[in-house]
């Protein structure tokens, strides 16, 4: 019996062995921490999450940093992230990573930093994992009380709009639409609340779920002109209310999208106030859902200002994209017709009769013409011409390197592959060898007919280097230059301000700049490179003056402010004396005085003295009295 115990303990210990042998080594590179209140002490309660970046550029710029993992916040503040899939052998690389925390609360959502995370992505700090095995502790967060905007979405009469919206939230110029914050739901009752929000200056857009037209907060009222859009300012947890909006009612197109019947695969409908069919430039007004109505082919643009409208299909499935023409729509951009949009009305049987199209397949390989691209991508088929054509039609680079675009006319076509990652962008050449090309006038045509199914139309990708390029802040300019390039190729990178910033200098994490102040940036490519062109704001001065000067003070003024800053002048009258308006470059009577500032600005604050009436008086009878003249 003994024997047989001993036997079994053996055994049990043996089996044990084997089992953690088979099971492979543990990785578990994970980084952990708490969430705080401002104060540092006490964990935030509410929940929440905390994403995980990587970027060889910092966090600024979301379009070079790569979502990595989230990890939640638990209900004693703590979280602890582990990455473990998409990744080879399954661990969290070594590298560098940036951490933002989002509270579900009422907390600004801030980066990592040292000693204090912030909300600024300037101010992130690299958590660095050097070990997959590493664990990376003690990454706290201390988030800000938030501020709150709230009031209440009502149509042009002043009653609440009941079906629901959205309202978007935007910092600096709110023409650009570039300086995105977040968006705020809208109830069914009307009223929004947006929370986490860090001091500044923010405008606020509301777009309704039914047929009203969007807008911008404007103070008393609203309105659909960005240039006329008012800032609403907050301090740090501070809580405004009454912002509201007063959303005109809008136009409708609707109409139905019809083969030898309805399509029912789905697609858009799309409404512009222009288009240029050279240039393929425009400016997107509205846009409807194919099949709401159970897939019938049915669509509806809502929410549209009055005015004239070139309408344009996008269908899925194998069909022509169409503008619409009556009595038949037609593929042709130059053979479009408007359609005329009046404010609470609907201009209905706006329809398009669509043909099924030609198709052109592939595959995309490197230059070795067996190995195919794994990174996606799109082709592009450009009608007629290969350097001058218009595009007619796209397909997607799928994980296997083939591609299918669709819906073709019958004609002549150039292809064009643009692959994600390190290859360089080139046309078919087909029967060249390789079969590719970066040469717009190397390409060679692709003929279809009606229907015609077109094969093995691949391509074969020469390898490069990627230069990315990017602007801090995001809204202060554009970079030209920016692509693939063969190693050794010259790249000549160009940075243009936008409006209210200047040029500052370059930038990079990736490559030594001998000549940062020289724009533009000549440099040789022999590597993946990351380029940033840095902007600052014009500083512009707000110059106050009183009248009279002892009529009172002015506080805000004869500051040097940068461009997009809000000015809040506050006046304050002396004794005898009342405020009775600005005037100058602003003309108002709101005191305190917010504005944007867009340029140099001089401003009078306005007092007048109190007036005074006297009276001749005298004793009677022990009595003061008033004597009548």
């Amino acid at each position: 019996m003994k024997q047989d115990n001993v036997f079994r303990h053996i055994f049990g210990w043996l089996l044990l062995l084997v089992l953690c042998l088979g099971a492979g080594p543990v990785y578990a590179a994970t980084i952990s921490g708490t969430v705080y209140d401002s104060g540092g002490v006490t964990p935030i309660t509410t929940g929440g999450y905390v994403d995980v970046y990587t970027s060889i550029v910092g966090p600024c710029d979301a379009a070079t940093y790569t979502y990595v993992d989230t990890a939640f916040i638990e209900v004693d503040g703590t979280y602890t992230t582990t990455v473990e899939e998409g990744f080879p052998e399954g661990v969290l690389p070594v590298g560098d990573y940036y951490l933002k925390a989002f509270s579900y609360g009422n907390h600004v959502p801030e980066w990592w930093a040292d000693p204090a995370s912030s909300p600024v992505c300037g101010a992130a700090q690299i958590v660095a994992v050097t070990d997959v095995n590493q664990t990376v502790t003690a990454t706290n967060f201390q988030l800000d009380p938030g501020a709150t905007i709230s009031g209440t979405m009502n149509d042009s009469n002043g009653s609440p709009i009941l079906v629901g919206g959205v309202i978007e939230v935007y910092a600096s110029d709110p023409c650009s639409g570039i300086d995105y914050v977040t968006t705020g739901i809208v109830n069914t009752n009307g009223s929004y609340a947006i929370t986490g929000l860090s001091a500044g200056s923010y405008y606020l857009k509301a777009v309704s779920n039914g047929n009203h037209i969007p807008e911008w907060y404007a103070g008393a009222t609203s309105t659909s002109d960005c240039l006329v859009a008012q800032a609403v300012v907050v301090t740090a947890g501070q809580a405004v209310g009454g912002n509201n909006f007063q959303l005109d009612i809008g136009a409708i197109i609707s109409g139905t999208v019809t083969d030898n019947g309805p399509i029912v695969g789905g697609g858009l409908v799309e409404a512009y106030s222009s288009y240029d069919c050279v240039t393929d430039t425009y400016t997107l007004v509205g846009v409807g859902s194919i099949g709401l109505g159970d897939g019938d082919g049915t669509y509806a643009i809502t929410g549209l200002p009055a005015g004239n409208y070139l309408v344009k299909v996008y269908p899925s499935g194998n069909y022509n994209s169409e503008w619409w023409a009556s009595p038949a729509s037609t593929p042709f951009c130059t053979s479009a017709q408007t359609v005329t949009a009046v404010v609470g009305g609907t201009a209905s049987g706006i329809n398009f009769q669509l043909a099924a199209g030609a198709t052109i397949s592939g595959t995309v390989y490197d230059s070795s013409g067996t190995t195919t691209i794994t990174g996606g991508g799109s082709v592009i088929a450009y009608k007629d011409a290969s350097c001058t054509g218009t595009r007619a039609g796209i397909g997607s680079i799928a994980t296997n390197g083939t591609y299918t675009i669709s819906g073709l006319l019958e004609g002549s076509y150039y292809l064009k592959a643009f692959p994600a990652g390190n290859y360089l962008s080139e046309w078919w050449a087909s029967p060249t060898s390789p079969t590719s090309t970066p040469l717009c006038g190397s390409a060679a045509v692709v003929s279809v007919a009606t229907l015609s199914i077109t094969t093995g139309m691949d391509f074969q990708l020469d390898s490069a280097y990627l230069v990315t390029t990017s602007a801090i802040p995001v809204a202060g300019g554009i970079i030209t230059g920016g692509g693939t390039y063969l190693s050794g190729d010259p790249a000549i990178l160009e940075a243009t301000p936008a409006t209210g910033y200047t040029f500052g200098n370059w930038s990079s994490a990736t490559t030594i700049i001998t000549t940062p102040l020289v724009n533009p940036l000549n440099i040789t490519v022999d590597a993946d490179t990351a380029i940033i062109a840095n902007f600052d704001r014009i500083p512009y001065l707000v110059t106050t003056s009183v009248l009279p000067a002892a009529g009172g003070t002015v506080t805000g003024g004869n500051i040097t402010y940068l461009y997009g800053d809000t000015a809040i002048l506050t006046a304050t009258p002396a004794r005898n004396y009342v405020f009775t308006g600005w005037s100058g470059d602003i003309t108002a009577t709101t005191n305190p005085l917010g504005f944007p500032v867009y340029s140099a600005r001089s401003i009078t604050a306005n007092f007048v003295l109190k007036k005074h009436i006297s009276f001749p008086v005298r004793a009677v009878d022990g009595k003061i009295v008033i004597i009548h003249m």
